[in-house]
């Protein structure tokens, strides 16, 4: 009994020893096999992870594009309005040159006997001969919209001044309108322009006297003067040059075509340059902003203003208000993050590395933001995210500011 009791422990034994030893195996398998599935699991992890963004990048390039699309169509179709309204207004002038241009009317049908009608001929003869002797190319009708009030005759002055007495022996000039009168008769067209303001003046009265009076104040410019091809012939030429007279007011010709309101603004050129070290930095920003004009949605025309200087990121920060002041602030007369965000939505950040170093930053900017929003003060929060980077307080060791600008090292009390 006792022997085939002994046998019997032997066997249970061994058999025991058997299931163990498979059972072992089978941990190390499921181990292996644990392992594996945990390390594809992080492969497609990261293979979402890089096509979601992917995705975000295209989807703000396509929007980016979209909106510069939206805008310029508008531009264009303001432009091409534009275009058309001025073909009108050009299609209406060049109706308005037939009753205006002096063109020869068509002989009139009478049933009038034979003496009425050589009569009516008679008549029409002399008219179409005064009408032909006009320009027929209709310079006034054509130019009357874009010469200036201050630059074109007066019409009850043309009109109200006498005509000046012609000379014993005219010596007529080649005209470039083939010789021909003007249509309102010997008045010819006087603009005379004295510090950017119109005179008023007779035609009868001589050019040479203005001249001779004040050559600074008055220009006077006259069809004879222009419309002729020969040279130029007046007295005055071969006359030695008046030196001007000095006035405590005289501005040269470049200034005379500015406003009264650009003159003031203009600093006086004493000599004496100013100092570069006085100009404080909200200059320099402000030389880097301009304003440029859009259109919204709905066609509204607006104004923003644009940073054209050349943006660079705040490099190497120490601590965490080095990267919310730049976000908020900016630095050295440059616009904020948040700034530049609002003025150029994704455009200014195309490039890879501005886009990482951007979204880096804006994980830490969004805890600062979630702590603000969540009643925190700001400086209990930044308190909160430096201590979170401490490794040792006793040496003072921290984690780099790089560290903390990953969403996984964000405390929670501000995911």
């Amino acid at each position: 009994m006792d022997i085939q009791a002994n046998m019997e422990l032997g066997g249970l034994e061994r058999r025991v020893v058997d299931l163990e030893r498979q059972i072992s195996l089978y941990e190390r398998l499921f181990q292996t096999f644990s392992a594996k599935l945990d390390h594809h699991f992080k492969k497609y992890d990261l293979v979402i992870n890089a096509q979601q963004q992917q995705i975000n990048v295209l989807t703000d390039i396509v929007s980016t594009m979209l909106n510069d699309q939206y805008r310029y169509a508008g531009i264009l179709r303001d432009k091409l309005r534009g275009s058309l309204d001025g073909i009108v207004t050009t299609s209406t002038s060049i109706r308005g040159m037939q009753p205006n241009g002096g063109m020869p009317e068509q002989e009139p049908k009478s049933h009038e006997d034979g003496a009425g009608r050589a009569a009516h001929r008679a008549d029409h003869h002399h008219a179409a001969a005064d009408e032909g002797a006009r320009d027929l190319t209709n310079v006034d009708a054509i130019l009357g919209e874009f010469i200036p009030p201050q630059v074109s005759p007066d019409e009850n002055e043309l009109h109200a001044a006498p005509a000046a007495p012609a000379p014993a022996a005219p010596t007529p000039a080649p005209k470039r309108n083939g010789g021909k009168k003007h249509p309102k008769g010997s008045v010819e067209h006087k603009f005379i322009i004295s510090n950017g303001l119109k005179v008023q003046g007779r035609a009868a009265e001589q050019p040479s006297k203005r001249r001779r009076e004040d050559p600074q104040k008055e220009y006077e410019f006259r069809d004879d003067e222009f419309s002729t091809l020969a040279p130029d012939t007046h007295p005055l030429d071969s006359q030695p040059a008046q030196p001007a007279p000095q006035h405590h007011d005289y501005v040269d010709h470049d200034e005379r075509a500015l406003p009264l309101q650009q003159r003031a603004d203009r600093p006086l050129s004493t000599g004496a340059s100013p100092d570069p070290s006085s100009a404080p930095s909200s200059s320099r920003m402000n030389s880097n902003i301009k304003e440029e004009q859009y259109y919204t949605h709905r066609g509204l025309k607006k104004k923003r203003k644009i940073y054209v200087g050349k943006f660079e990121f705040l490099n190497s920060p120490q601590t965490v208000l080095d990267i919310w002041k730049e976000y908020t602030e900016g630095f050295n007369g440059q616009p904020s993050l948040k700034d530049m965000e609002t003025m150029y939505q994704t455009s200014w950040r195309r490039d890879p590395a501005v886009n990482k170093r951007f979204h880096r930053r804006k994980v830490l900017c969004k805890a600062i933001e979630r702590g603000l929003e969540r009643g925190y003060d700001l400086q209990d929060v930044v308190r909160v995210l430096e201590d979170s980077r401490l490794i040792d307080a006793s040496r003072n060791l921290k984690q780099p500011i790089g560290w903390l600008c990953q969403g996984v090292n964000i405390p929670d009390l501000f995911k």
